[in-house]
């Protein structure tokens, strides 16, 4: 059985307007995730009533349809108290309209659900006599949303201008919708309603960064390569080698000399997350120590970015290629302890979300370094359930931590097989007092 050739299809596809590709399109990959249970937010309530597929669509009543046929439930937020009122008396139970804010209703839900099949954003609908209140609202819900794509959740972004005065296409040509390369949009195919836009918002700047993050996001989402990528950090940019010896930090680059090789200092760090992460930012700050920020901030590059986080004090001696695969690797030095000091993961990897959401902020005021922000919560949360992270995508501790942190470091550092270890940890311990 499936919802869009018992139901979709003979039903309702001939009914939509221009929007008949883009639901078929959600629906196509909402089955393809074969979910027992499915999770919709939807953001503007389908204002015309059930029989208007013509002209808006009717999102919500389709999702309705869509979670009777199989499981689930759907939320839509729609700030019109009688369309809120109209859309929840001709659903069923499994379907809510609640009658708040949108920008509101997505950050309510980043603090109680983690895990979305389909957030579908319909912007600019704020205010239709006024496209400049309308874009910037656009434009939060967007930053709202970025939050779920993260979690490898699905985003369906409804005409978002990424140019300032852009005259959007539907002006000239309904064809050219959701084809145009001025439009942020996860599916090549035409959907919303929207409207000529004078200006889409005053600090360009702030939208670049989230135009970026959404488009390196759609980028990332596809893929499971590790990107060739190091990332590093130190207190500035200025590496202090009376700590670090430079051959740790040199070797890198001498065995892995395609690869971009990142160092971010502390205002590197808190702009990242700012900008990026901001909804985090309040932890961030709260942190006692330097050390728990260095620490929460690696989890966040390689969730963004995907590569290698290493810590500056380990010697290379090979190149990194071989073990360069998909997914995440985590190493462990000891039996029980899995380490952050070098981690490998493609981008957008869910375990990376598990361990933000499930370990690291519900530890945030650990005092304790190693069980608030290190290898001890990295252990405690990795070991017993997601054992498969070490074992299978795990990569051999001999190869990584040939010689460990209890061992005489000078006596079997002479009697290491250089021909054979991928590098070695010098434990600076340049962390013990920051």
């Amino acid at each position: 059985m499936s919802f869009i050739n018992d139901v979709f299809i003979p039903n309702y596809y001939n009914k939509l307007g221009i929007r008949r590709d883009t639901f078929l399109e959600i629906f196509k990959q909402l089955e393809n995730k074969k979910e027992k249970n499915y999770c919709i937010i939807e953001t503007g309530a389908a204002r015309g009533g059930p029989n208007d597929m013509e002209g808006n669509g009717s999102s919500t009543y389709l999702f309705d349809k869509f979670v009777n046929f199989y499981d689930g439930f759907v939320i839509s937020f729609e700030l019109n108290k009688n369309t809120a009122k109209l859309v929840n008396s001709s659903t069923s139970k499994k379907t809510t309209v609640i009658s708040k804010d949108s920008i509101e209703g997505i950050n309510t839900l980043m603090d109680k659900t983690y895990f979305l099949d389909l957030l579908y954003l319909d912007s600019l609908d704020t205010k239709f006599d006024n496209d400049e209140e309308s874009a910037n609202h656009a434009l939060n819900e967007l930053k709202s949303g970025i939050f779920y794509l993260k979690n490898n959740s699905m985003i369906f972004i409804d005409d978002t201008p990424i140019n300032i005065n852009y005259l959007p296409p539907w002006v000239k040509n309904d064809k050219e919708r959701g084809q145009n390369p001025n439009y942020i949009n996860s599916l090549k195919f035409p959907c919303g309603k929207g409207r000529k836009i004078l200006e889409f918002i005053k600090d360009k700047k702030e939208f670049e960064i989230i135009k970026h993050e959404y488009q390196v996001l759609l980028k990332y989402n596809v893929s499971e390569v590790v990107p060739k990528t190091f990332h590093r950090t130190w207190t500035t940019k200025e590496i202090d080698y009376n700590i670090f010896k430079p051959i740790c930090v040199e070797s890198w680059k001498k065995y892995n000399n395609d690869y971009t090789f990142n160092l971010y200092d502390d205002n590197d760090n808190r702009n990242f997350i700012l900008n990026y992460y901001p909804w985090f930012l309040k932890i961030y700050d709260s942190y006692e120590k330097n050390i728990m920020r260095v620490d929460a901030v690696r989890y966040f590059y390689l969730l963004y970015y995907g590569g290698i986080y290493v810590d500056l004090d380990f010697e290379c001696f090979k190149s990194l290629d071989k073990y360069i695969t998909k997914e995440s690797h985590f190493i462990t030095n000891y039996k029980d302890w899995v380490s952050n000091a070098i981690m490998i993961s493609a981008p957008q990897q869910i375990i990376y979300k598990e361990i933000i959401v499930k370990a690291l902020i519900p530890n945030c005021k650990n005092e304790n370094v190693l069980f608030s922000t290190g290898p001890g919560m990295l252990s405690k949360f990795l070991l017993p359930k997601y054992s498969t992270y070490i074992s299978s995508n795990g990569l051999s501790d001999k190869l990584f931590y040939p010689i460990k942190c209890n061992q005489p470091f000078n006596e079997n550092y002479d009697k290491l097989d250089k021909d054979t270890v991928v590098c070695v940890h010098h434990f600076a311990g340049s962390w013990v007092n920051k």
